[in-house]
């Protein structure tokens, strides 16, 4: 019995320490100066709630970016494997988030628990950071694929729009004797039920069952895009694992294959193609004009990308062109209250332009009002049914006027001469 306890510890050992990554902190700059694009590093301790210190670093290039990949490592990996990529991750307008997780690299902790542990740091790191950017995009390798979707299932956190999940497995539980069939002879019905004793042992030593881990519980539930990679010479988790949580995903999606190991240096090339396909389908992309792009990198003297910043904006432009067709065909259906609803969301230029629009309006129906005024009054005067006095064509002063406007005329008598030799009579 004694013995066979050993052995459970041993195995249980292999699981939750692996070997831990070494490197020092000169080593995460040793890519910077390899190509043209600048950009700066910062390091963080920030502490878990099991008040354990995790190492991050954060890169931001000449200016600063709304978009942050974070960047989450393998289970015997650390924030070094992302250097490699940086340029190119800046290059493109990202900035970038790499961590080790409690358990790995220079970060506090024992044990690597594959999410169970590790879905708190996550949610350390991006509350610490989420008032520096609008938008998140979490890209996991191996376990940390898995501890990407595991957070969201947990926190299905608005903030984050996408995911790049590099061989995720479905089931700790099925890695262990995919890897422990892979390595021994035992059959199969007696590695399940020594796997009942590890589970019961990893309880005890890091508080979680192998079965606890699984990738695929409430993954319907995740709506943001996300792209799966996978391989058909990977031993450690097939591409069986991978398809099925791909099948089961309901949000926007994409599957890429490779021809490499499990723990092999993915290709530049296919890292690009991986970053290409969520510039395109990140909003905060699709909002920026084929100027705003040109007038940035000349602002910051990156003039020799222009010839690649044209075709980005057209294939941009065409998708956009795409999408505004189609909300114009919408715009029948839409309710009366539904387009006051959308009319509240105006930003305050467009108010602003709105408002002009309607004084405009305004002035043209008033003059329109106005002359139609004036042309009624015309036609009233010329088609009056009283009729107007004739005019005389004799004109008369004042004095004319008042004097010979009685009613009665007035007479005048004659009256003689007085003399001396006439007489009255």
């Amino acid at each position: 019995m004694k013995y066979f306890q050993n052995g459970l510890n041993q195995i249980c050992q292999q699981i939750i320490r692996p070997a831990r990554a070494e490197y020092t902190i000169y080593d995460l700059s040793s890519y910077q100066n390899q190509e043209e694009t600048q950009y700066k590093r910062q390091d963080f301790d920030i502490i878990n709630p099991r008040q354990e210190v995790i190492k991050v670093s954060q890169y931001i290039g000449q200016q600063k970016s709304d978009v942050c990949i974070i960047y989450l490592h393998t289970a015997n990996g650390s924030r070094m494997e992302i250097t490699k990529y940086i340029s190119m991750i800046i290059k493109n307008g990202f900035s970038l988030i790499s961590f080790d997780f409690t358990g790995s690299g220079m970060s506090d902790g024992e044990f690597v628990t594959y999410g169970y542990r590790e879905v708190g740091d996550l949610q350390t790191v991006i509350t610490h950071f989420q008032s520096s950017y609008k938008q998140i995009i979490l890209w996991g390798r191996s376990m940390g694929s898995a501890v990407a979707i595991q957070y969201m299932q947990k926190f299905n956190n608005q903030l984050i729009k996408g995911m790049i999940l590099d061989s995720p497995f479905v089931c700790l539980l099925d890695v262990i004797l995919q890897m422990a069939s892979n390595r021994t002879n035992i059959p199969n019905f007696i590695l399940k039920t020594l796997s009942t004793f590890v589970s019961n042992e990893l309880k005890k030593q890091a508080g979680f069952q192998l079965h606890e881990i699984n990738c695929l519980k409430k993954i319907t539930q995740i709506k943001c895009p996300a792209i799966f990679v996978t391989s058909k010479q990977d031993t450690i988790v097939p591409p069986e694992q991978t398809e099925k949580l791909f099948k089961a995903y309901t949000g926007i999606k994409q599957i890429q294959y490779t021809n490499q190991q499990h723990n092999s240096i993915r290709d530049s090339s296919f890292i690009e193609s991986l970053i290409n396909w969520f510039k395109k389908r990140t909003p905060i992309f699709e909002r920026l004009g084929v100027g705003s792009q040109i007038k940035q990198r000349i602002m910051h003297k990156q003039k020799s990308t222009l010839g690649s910043i044209k075709q980005v904006s057209l294939d941009l432009y065409k998708e956009r062109s795409s999408t505004l067709e189609y909300q114009r065909s919408l715009n029948t259906s839409i309710s009366p209250r539904q387009k006051i609803m959308n009319q509240k969301q105006l930003t305050a230029e467009e108010k602003y332009n709105q408002l002009l629009e309607t004084q405009r309006s305004l002035y043209k129906d008033r003059s329109a009002s106005a002359q139609r005024i004036q042309i009624s009054n015309s036609i009233d005067y010329q088609m009056s049914p009283m009729p107007l006095a004739p005019i005389s064509n004799k004109i008369m002063s004042s004095s004319q006027h008042n004097y010979f406007s009685h009613s009665k005329p007035i007479s005048f008598i004659k009256v003689p001469n007085k003399t001396k030799d006439c007489k009255h009579f």
